[in-house]
């Protein structure tokens, strides 16, 4: 009798130990499910931060984003002529072809006019990068007196930027280029005036 006892505790003592187990087992893994998506959401975190440096990092000459403000001045007054067009086109069954069409002819200006905003100040950073390249490289040139059509490379005129060489804010490659011929980068519309 007591050797059935002594068994009936030592196989309940492990079937509580198994069942202890598992729970340890299942909560050690929702942890690591945890840790694991805090640390996805640490280093976008810290992705968002450097994103958030850069953009703090870029100087726009206010000069030029006035001018482009003046030259843009009309947008608001053109979607308002659209919202007119709409506003006609709803009490005009009998037009509507003819106004839809210049709805959306009108519509894929205003959408190509404001692509073209929202690349300028990317391309107005970008000029004045190869601005301050080209800047540099005469520097170079005069400080070494090297003659027109020579190699220069962006090692030589590294030492010109303490915070590193500069870079397109829309991905484009830079070309130093030869003594006499500006900088230019790759993107179409970035090139020194």
């Amino acid at each position: 009798m007591k050797i059935k006892f002594r068994t009936g505790l030592v196989l309940a003592f492990f079937a509580v130990l198994a069942i202890g187990m598992g729970f340890l087992s299942r909560t050690e893994r929702r942890q690591r499910a945890v840790i694991a998506g805090l640390q996805r959401e640490k280093s976008d975190l810290d992705a968002l931060r450097a994103e958030n440096e850069k953009w703090k990092a870029l100087q726009v000459d206010t000069a030029e984003l006035i001018r482009l403000r003046q030259d843009n001045a009309e947008l608001p007054k053109l979607r308002n002529q659209v919202w007119q067009l709409r506003q006609a086109m709803q009490s005009q069954d009998s037009q509507e072809p003819e106004l839809m069409r210049q709805l959306v002819k009108e519509n894929e200006q205003l959408q190509q006019q404001k692509r073209e905003l929202q690349a300028l100040p990317n391309r107005a950073a970008c000029i004045k990068n190869l601005e301050l390249i080209d800047a540099a490289k005469k520097q170079w040139v005069e400080q070494n007196g090297s003659q027109k059509g020579e190699r220069v490379t962006t090692d030589v005129l590294a030492a010109f930027f303490p915070n590193g060489f500069p870079t397109c804010p829309d991905g484009g490659h830079y070309s130093v280029n030869r003594i006499g011929a500006p900088p230019a980068c790759s993107i179409s519309g970035h090139a020194v005036p």
